[in-house]
């Protein structure tokens, strides 16, 4: 499970999954599916978002070792 917050959010988000590794590939895809945002953060870190589009988003998460972990995210105003 990917704890996102806060959620919905306007200008960032926090990423933590509960793997034990330190660092996440965040890529945060709109829903037709399109990556609009891609960015290495450390797990607990948050990631800038204030240019995306008000809309659900799709985020995926990746540690080194290949784990995934999913959530969806609201961004507005």
């Amino acid at each position: 499970h990917l704890e996102i917050y806060p959620n919905p959010a306007q200008q960032s988000i926090t990423l933590k999954s509960p793997s034990e590794e330190s660092s996440l590939g965040v890529s945060i895809y709109d829903l037709l599916g399109r990556a609009v945002l891609q960015q290495n953060i450390l797990n607990g870190g948050s990631v800038e978002m204030a240019s995306l589009a008000n809309g659900l988003y799709h985020v995926v998460a990746t540690t080194p070792s290949g784990e995934v972990f999913t959530g969806k995210l609201r961004k507005t105003e």
